[in-house]
Order: structure tokens, then C-alpha cells, then sequence
């Protein structure tokens, strides 16, 4: 799909339609994508951390549950948005 800026019309195939909020839709959508980002990037420094300081495998395989749970959970709001937005183009 490509989105003209100063028309603000997307052109999807032969058919080209009217939408008014789709540069708004994209800054969302890449502002979502980038906090995405961040969060992986923080759950992967902290899956690094458990790895090199844990030396007791019961308590790593622990940490790793709640840092998994943890990070599922920070990400499944703004997946959720990403989707409805998605939906939207």
C-alpha cells in the first residue's frame, strides 16, 4: 500500500480511497514498533544479566519464568493496539 502524504490518499492495488487519518495512523504505528523495540531490548540485556550472574540453575530457570511473564505482559497492550491499528489501513 502506498500513502501519498499531501493527499492523505492510500492507493491499494487498482483502487485508490480517501484517508484522512493515515499519516496520523502511521506515527502511531511506527511510535508503537519503536516501544516494541525497547521493551525486547531491555527483556534481552536482563535474559543476559540472569544468564552470567545466576549460578544456581533452579533459581535462573526462575528468573527466566518471571522475566518471560514480565515482558509478555509489558508488550500485550501495546501488540493489542498495533493489531487494532492495523486493522484500521
Amino acid at each position: 500500500m502506498l500513502i501519498m502524504q499531501n493527499t492523505n490518499i492510500a492507493l491499494s492495488g487498482k483502487s485508490a480511497e480517501y484517508r484522512p487519518n493515515a499519516p496520523k495512523t502511521q506515527v502511531m504505528i511506527w511510535q508503537i514498533v519503536r516501544t516494541l523495540s525497547e521493551i525486547d531490548a531491555e527483556y534481552y540485556l536482563q535474559v543476559s544479566d540472569i544468564e552470567g550472574g545466576a549460578t544456581d540453575a533452579d533459581l535462573k530457570a526462575h528468573l527466566m519464568q518471571k522475566l518471560r511473564a514480565s515482558h509478555r505482559a509489558r508488550r500485550q497492550a501495546y501488540v493489542h493496539q498495533l493489531e487494532e491499528l492495523r486493522q484500521q489501513r
